[in-house]
């Protein structure tokens, strides 16, 4: 389902995805900072502690099949539509098990409201497994144009419903609302402007060879996210929602630029090596 890679299509393709990658993050940026005018400190640090555990399931959606789709140099429809009722499996059963255990983690960080949100917010995972299989259609392709008009796009109308709603005086819902509109919008998106749609194929014994690269990632980004989440998860239960609210806003400015550059070089290279790994002579050039 891949196009053939060229030199030039490569260079095109990481420049969109730059431009893609940086618009989101100023979208981002400064609607994060009207938000942090309009709400309380404390609404951060709740909400920081529910998209920690939000991050860790998202790893079991997203981390490994679409990955092993770009990889596998020639994955079909069967391929994409297998994985796709696969995330919609996962999101399915991470759910369940998010809003059984709600509550316990509310009262583990000694809010009762935080078991509300995290009830509401973890609906995510449900459009996350569906852009997950269509960004692997994008990045297998190299469709960054598509990507950044629809990352863009999303990050405006979420922006935008963010700030409505803390305008409203809706509080830590604001940005509830703000996360999931995000996620839908990305999905409906997505859906208008990429061709690739599931059919009623599917296969187990395709799933355990995706899987069996997919699942060493699952494993290593599992680990990655774990690591990082959990200074989260310490502070906001040994210090308060507005300490970690603070904490969670300065510590993502100054890596911007950095997680920038690196996600786009990856996103690029990864299709691009993925097509080119019969071709030993390509490899060296």
């Amino acid at each position: 389902m891949a196009n053939k890679v060229t030199r030039p299509k490569v260079i095109t393709s990481l420049v969109w995805k730059l431009l893609e990658q940086g618009g989101t993050q100023l979208v981002q940026l400064l609607v994060q900072i009207v938000l942090a005018r309009l709400l309380e400190p404390e609404y951060f640090g709740t909400i920081a502690i529910v998209l920690a555990f939000i991050n860790v399931a998202r790893v079991f959606v997203q981390g490994g099949l679409n990955t092993a789709l770009i990889q596998k140099k020639d994955a079909d429809n069967v391929d994409f539509s297998t994985v796709f009722y696969t995330s919609l499996l996962i999101s399915a059963a991470l759910y369940l098990l998010l809003f059984v255990t709600a509550p316990t983690i509310g009262s583990y960080y000694r809010d009762s409201e935080l078991s509300r949100i995290l009830r509401v917010i973890a609906l995510v995972l449900f459009p996350g497994a569906l852009n997950s299989v269509q960004y692997a259609f994008i990045s297998k392709n190299l469709l960054y144009k598509k990507l950044f008009y629809n990352s863009l796009g999303a990050a405006l109308i979420s922006g935008a419903a963010g700030v409505g709603a803390a305008f409203a005086g809706l509080g830590v819902w604001a940005l509830v609302i703000q996360s999931i509109v995000s996620q839908v919008a990305v999905s409906a998106i997505m859906w208008f402007t990429v061709k690739w749609r599931p059919t009623f194929e599917f296969s187990l014994s395709r799933l355990k060879t995706l899987f069996s690269f997919g699942g060493r990632l699952l494993a290593s980004n599992l680990l990655d996210n774990a690591y990082i989440e959990l200074r989260t998860l310490i502070i906001g239960r040994k210090y308060s929602a507005e300490t970690l609210g603070y904490f969670n806003r300065g510590q993502s400015m100054p890596n911007l630029l950095a997680r920038t550059l690196d996600g786009s070089i990856q996103s690029v290279m990864l299709p691009t090596m993925s097509s080119l790994q019969d071709d030993k002579e390509s490899l060296k050039r």
